[in-house]
């Protein structure tokens, strides 16, 4: 009977590790990889202070590529892709994730078409998303884009994990798309 029970209990093991999520796998390969990806938006990096990160901004406003955002977001526009016309013009919000200790242990984007409207379909959200995942595909290279779902916001999102670094994406509203970029090392 011994026998029989171990038996059972390894065979449960063996089907419950096997149902390991989609997800879960690829956090796990990543992370194990050992590769650190740091690099955030205008040559700033996670691990920078949040004094570091205020000088940058004020010296990209000063070259006039950004501006004052709403709130405390730095307002970006992301130049035109002449291989997709049909996007428009998107603006892009950023703003790092600090620490207790004032370390940039990530950043938040949120993106939104410059020409949306309700009633202007191929402008909203779930397009952008698409554009966005390519923007970033383009700007940090890496592996492809996982979509998952997330049950604390009951909505469908995709994730982008690359060493310790992930990017988590979903929509907010019809207009914008949220990106939340971590470093899984150091996550809060």
């Amino acid at each position: 009977m011994t026998r029989k029970v171990a038996y059972i209990m390894m065979l449960v093991t063996i089907l419950l590790s096997s149902c390991k999520s989609d997800y879960a796998e690829y956090l796990t390969r990543e992370l194990e990889s050992g590769a650190i990806q740091d690099s955030l938006i205008f040559d700033m990096y996670m691990g920078e202070t949040k004094k570091q990160f205020y000088d940058r901004c004020w010296d990209l406003n000063k070259q006039k590529l950004v501006h004052q955002g709403t709130g405390a977001n730095v307002k970006y526009s992301v130049p035109p892709d002449t291989n997709h016309p049909e996007r428009g013009p998107i603006t892009l919000y950023f703003y790092g994730v600090f620490d207790k200790d004032e370390v940039m242990r990530g950043m938040d984007y949120t993106y939104h078409y410059n020409g949306w409207s309700p009633w202007n379909e191929n402008l909203g959200a779930d397009s952008l998303m698409q554009a966005v995942k390519v923007i970033l595909k383009d700007n940090y290279g890496g592996n492809d884009w996982l979509d998952i779902h997330l049950d604390d916001i009951d909505k469908t999102a995709s994730v982008k994990i690359d060493g310790n670094r992930q990017m988590l994406m979903y929509t907010i509203d019809q207009r914008r798309v949220k990106v939340k970029i971590r470093d899984l090392n150091n996550k809060l």
